[in-house]
């Protein structure tokens, strides 16, 4: 039998193996280049969008910091208004109190007693009163107790050798 040498045509198959190795290898390695270049200008234009809406967010911020620092300014001076509007309606009451207490006060006083002063302070007004006698001084004390709840404070502070004396009233309108 005739010996067929037959590595001619394995070397040939080995060949054409490694050749379509080499081909299918480089059709890879580009097409994965193709790709990564690819995914790369995306990467990268999805940075350059990003970071167009970080510059416009950011100079919308700019614009707006003013604007939310002078709200605040607002809001803290329409505070101190609710406060300055809350004590006014305080002190509006209290001066009601007052004037229909010095309309009231009126018809309490005798001919034997008499206001020298009247200071207010609020939430209190001072009486600084004149009685010719101590039993005045009691019977006008009580009227006060009688027909005003408000707090009471009174104090003899002058009292003269013929019973007449001066007397202090003080009372807190709340």
């Amino acid at each position: 039998m005739k010996k067929i040498n037959l590595l001619p045509w394995r070397e040939h198959k080995n060949k054409l193996k490694i050749r379509r190795f080499i081909i299918v290898w480089f059709y890879v390695s580009c097409s994965c280049l193709i790709l990564i270049f690819v995914s790369k200008i995306l990467i990268i234009h999805q940075i350059k969008h990003y970071q167009l809406a970080y510059e416009r967010i950011f100079l919308q911020m700019k614009n707006i910091s003013p604007i939310v620092q002078e709200m605040k300014k607002l809001q803290y001076k329409e505070k101190e208004l609710t406060n300055i509007i809350k004590k006014i309606k305080i002190n509006n009451q209290q001066v009601k109190k007052i004037l229909d207490f010095i309309s009231h006060l009126k018809y309490l006083l005798t001919p034997d007693i008499f206001i020298r002063l009247i200071a207010f302070h609020p939430p209190y007004l001072s009486l600084i009163m004149h009685a010719n006698s101590k039993k005045e001084y009691i019977k006008f004390k009580k009227l006060l107790q009688l027909n005003f709840d408000s707090k009471l404070y009174s104090q003899i502070f002058n009292e003269f050798k013929n019973l007449q004396l001066d007397f202090i009233v003080q009372m807190s309108f709340n």
